[in-house]
């Protein structure tokens, strides 16, 4: 059979000549590799602007009319590309990478949105079938081939990046309305947003891949790394999926499933999964179904949550019906969860610039007062069922569990569900890098040294300013003339100290803003430890309400105060703990002690003042009558002097 092959070597061809080729090209090439830059003629090793432009519409061309029934192969080099990779129809396609695809942010800001206002991804297919896109090597080799987002350029310095762009960042491989894809051993790294957002799928296998999303090459989730908002793993909505032997380390969810905005989203299964981000999450759900979905054998390791179902609450989503049932999670380990083991109930988000607003659960619930985190009224769980669930060293309460009261929960069961404490030796650190694998790839975030130098910078400031605002003070009081027309008398009375009416200590200004200070201090103070001790106690579920057929079997433990308690065993932590309310009760003593001190000092201090007063004999209304002993004028020639008046009584 002719094949013909597309030569392009002129890098200024124009894009629509190209697609004019290529599409020529597909009429008569059939079952063929075509080779990236070989034949497509990218141009790899090259970041500049006009490069990556070039290699973007031409990886777009390549894919949209070279790429159905043939392979469309990446060499093992390093192409750069800009966000906006677009193709649809593809069908019964390969595209094998096994080199690099590196997308740099774009110096036009306008491209980040198209027409109709939505951020245009990195990579996105749609109405297509039969793809699939893989590399040669094996999961466990380190010369997998990558698609880098470059994730750094878009998060930018921690917490000030997400106030100039918030989620206006590109999506690394969207895919929508597909059939029958397969996507394995590939190495999906730093995306600016979402990784993998699969929606209305029906068919999908993903299996051996790795996806990475963080900031520092900490083994952990801190405040730097959690500055890479949004950065979800895999997203999937729609039908028939099945996903197998992954690993994923992101600052937000791992694995989720979503709505289909088409219909429903049912019969997922998530087996061997490696897990460390917000968990293994349904949700959030708005007014769709979701039904029939399976995790099991899966580890979750130092993460936030780790067992997440949550419906949430929009302007688009405000009274509609949304379900969650027929939901099994089996054999799943989370090991020293940071916030909840498990959560079931609302979503903790803010859809308005009030972040501490519960939309329908505050993202300040439950540290700060007044917050509140509320059960969502039209949508519903039903046939929940988690067995042999182990939540080992949580470094707090187990879990959530709440709905409203008027649209409960109907039918949850945890089946050997246990919180298991000072069990080391678990599996996952022996072996963390074979089950992390994408974790071999280094981390270079530039923007972190900047983000701690700025901090330095900050606080050499303040000091500075501190020390020189307390020199000059010093310097203005040493220089100061002695005694004013109304601050200070020649018998040496302060009038600062004493107050012009004769006012106590008690009751001036500043004061009284101490005392009412102190108060809400030690009010937020109780809050907090009142809070912290619920929330740290691993003993019981920080929350639970809205059940209806609550059961906890087997070797359950604690069980949910709003189960019905079918246990074997009451206790599986072996440990010997002071209570946590024993704790909880000292500290507030200690604190109700420190305010009693307090307030005992400003009495004294106030008794003391006013016995030393040297007009405390006088009555309210002769010292009302005092007058200063002098006043400060002007003389003909500038200077200034001490005008005596007489004191009168």
């Amino acid at each position: 059979m002719e094949t013909k092959i597309i030569r392009m070597w002129n890098v200024s061809f124009n894009y629509y000549y190209l697609r004019v080729l290529a599409l020529a090209s597909a009429i008569v090439a059939k079952a063929v590799i075509l080779d990236f830059e070989l034949d497509m003629g990218a141009i790899p090793e090259d970041s500049t602007a006009s490069t990556r432009m070039y290699n973007t519409n031409l990886l777009s061309a390549s894919l949209q009319f070279n790429a159905s029934s043939n392979t469309i192969y990446i060499p093992k080099k390093t192409f750069f590309l800009e966000h906006g990779v677009y193709a649809s129809f593809v069908q019964n396609s390969t595209i094998q990478i096994d080199g690099v695809l590196k997308f740099v942010r774009s110096n036009n800001e306008k491209t980040i949105l198209n027409e109709y206002g939505m951020v245009v991804p990195c990579i996105f297919i749609e109405d297509s079938h039969g793809i699939t896109l893989t590399s040669s090597a094996s999961y466990t080799s380190s010369d997998r081939g990558i698609i880098d987002g470059g994730g750094q350029s878009w998060w930018g310095v921690p917490f000030w990046g997400y106030a100039q762009l918030g989620e206006n960042r590109p999506n690394l491989f969207v895919t929508n309305r597909t059939k029958d894809m397969l996507i394995e051993n590939v190495i999906f790294l730093d995306s600016p947003m979402y990784t993998l957002q699969i929606s209305d799928t029906n068919g999908l296998l993903i299996r051996h891949i790795s996806i990475v999303a963080r900031r520092t090459d900490e083994y952990g989730h801190d405040i730097i790394d959690l500055s890479a908002f949004n950065t979800d793993g895999i997203d999937v909505s729609g039908h028939n999926v099945h996903i197998h032997d992954v690993d994923i380390w992101n600052q937000d969810d791992c694995i989720a499933v979503k709505d289909n905005m088409f219909g429903v989203s049912s019969n997922m299964t998530f087996e061997r999964i490696y897990a460390s981000g917000l968990g293994l999450v349904i949700g959030s759900i708005g007014g769709s179904t979701v039904k029939n979905i399976t995790f099991r054998d899966s580890i979750v390791y130092n993460s936030l949550k780790g067992i997440y179902l949550k419906f949430r609450v929009s302007k688009y989503d405000d009274h509609k019906h949304g379900l969650i049932e027929d939901i099994l999670f089996e054999n799943i380990t989370i090991q020293e969860p940071t916030q909840f083991g498990i959560w079931i109930g609302p979503a903790q988000q803010s859809i308005s610039s009030n972040v501490c607003k519960a939309h329908p659960c505050s993202l300040c619930w439950p540290m700060t007062p007044f917050a509140s985190c509320l059960g969502n009224k039209f949508s519903q769980f039903k046939n929940i069922t988690l067995r042999n669930v182990q939540i080992i060293n949580p470094k707090g309460s187990p879990g959530v569990i709440l709905a409203d009261e008027s649209n409960p929960i109907d039918g949850i069961t945890f089946d050997s569900v246990a919180v298991i404490n000072n069990l080391t030796n678990v599996g996952v650190s022996e072996s963390f890098h074979s089950l992390f694998l994408g974790l071999y790839q280094p981390v270079h975030d530039r923007y972190i040294p900047i983000f701690f130098l700025i901090i330095f910078f900050t606080l050499f400031i303040l000091l500075l300013f501190g020390l020189l605002s307390c020199y000059f003070r010093a310097r203005k009081k040493s220089h100061q003339i002695d005694g004013s027309c109304c601050s200070r008398r020649d018998d040496g009375l302060d009038n600062e100290e004493y107050g012009t009416n004769g006012k106590s200590f008690l009751f001036q200004k500043k004061h009284i803003i101490f005392v009412f200070l102190v108060v809400f201090i030690l009010f937020w103070l109780h809050w907090s430890l009142l809070m912290y001790a619920k929330l740290k106690d691993e003993n019981q579920y920080f929350k639970c309400s809205g059940v209806k057929n609550g059961i906890a079997t087997g070797t359950s433990w604690p069980v949910p105060s709003c189960f019905e308690d079918q246990t074997s065993s009451t206790n599986l932590s072996h440990l010997h703990r002071i209570s946590n309310e024993v704790v909880f009760m000292f500290v507030e003593g200690m604190l109700i002690f420190s305010f009693l001190i307090i307030l005992t000092t400003i009495k004294n201090e106030c008794h003391s003042t006013a016995q030393n007063h040297p007009y405390s004999s006088l009555s309210r209304n002769n010292v009302k009558n005092l007058r200063p002993l002098y006043k400060i004028e002007k003389t003909a020639s500038g200077q200034r002097q001490r005008k005596y008046t007489e004191d009168v009584l």
